[in-house]
């Protein structure tokens, strides 16, 4: 009798323990965040469907949005100089997004790269590169 409830204890153990495995893992809620990061009172799931959601309205296109990670990268996107903060420069804005959180509350840490390039600059690279590949 004693054998059969450690027994039946052991397989209800083994059946919570399969189960917490095949749950979905959301990173730490509230780990030590810089003063920059986002705060949202929305689950994790519900922000992360969001700030895609958000990036595809706003002309990004999504390289990568690995729920599980918690990463949101973007392919670059290119903004005009006359929109570009600075002046006469072209830019190409890449975004990498670090999301995490639980069921209650989320944060977001965007980083942002701005590359500069001159107007026109990688045509006429392009140009002089294929002009010297084609001499002897």
């Amino acid at each position: 009798m004693r054998y059969r409830k450690s027994i039946r204890f052991a397989v209800v153990g083994a059946m919570v323990m399969a189960l917490a495995a095949c749950a979905p893992r959301y990173l730490d809620a509230s780990p030590k965040l810089p003063e920059e990061a986002l705060r949202f009172q929305a689950g994790y799931p519900q922000t992360f469907d969001r700030i895609v959601r958000t990036l595809e309205e706003d002309g990004y296109a999504i390289t990568v949005a690995d729920r599980e990670r918690g990463v949101i990268e973007t392919r670059p996107r290119l903004v005009k100089g006359d929109d570009a903060p600075g002046g006469p420069f072209d830019y190409r804005t890449f975004l990498s997004i670090r999301v995490g959180g639980g069921w209650r509350d989320s944060w977001a840490v965007v980083h942002v790269l701005l590359v500069p390039g001159y107007p026109r600059e990688r045509e006429r690279v392009i140009q002089h590169l294929q002009e010297g590949t084609k001499r002897p």
